[in-house]
Formats: structure tokens, sequence, C-alpha cells
């Protein structure tokens, strides 16, 4: 599967936000930045229709990883 050009869009402008290289975000790292980077990927991804296990096979994470971060978001 190919990346698609607005998904590499959506890790570059997340990782500028939260000051991280854009690698950390496929990364295992599990610091507060870069988890919150990751999940605002997923939930960008999710956003446009993206579904959990697409979004976890294209950030290197199970889709029940996916579904966890975006719970998190809508606390």
């Amino acid at each position: 599967m190919t990346e698609p050009r607005f998904a590499g869009d959506i890790v570059r402008d997340a990782a500028d936000m939260w000051n991280i290289m854009p690698e950390r975000i496929f990364g295992p790292r599990r610091d507060s930045r870069t988890c919150a980077a990751r999940w605002a990927v997923m939930a960008a991804l999710d956003d446009l229709g993206w579904t959990s296990p697409r979004i976890g096979q294209y950030l290197n994470r199970h889709h029940t990883t996916v579904l966890h971060g975006l719970g998190r978001l809508n606390k």
C-alpha cells in the first residue's frame, strides 16, 4: 500500500505542532508529546474515513491501539 500524499502531510503537521521529528510518530516512543501527536494523526485520518486497521497499519500499531487513542481524545 502506498502512502497517500495527504497522510504524510498530516504526520508532518502534527510533528511540527508538537515539535518532534515525524519518524517518532511511527516509532515505539510513548512520551506525552509523541503520543499527543500520534493521537492527532489518528483522529485526522479517522475524520477522513480511514478504518482503524488501516490507520494502525499506516502508523505501525494494532487497530485496538488506534481505538484506544481515539477514545482518549473523546474523553
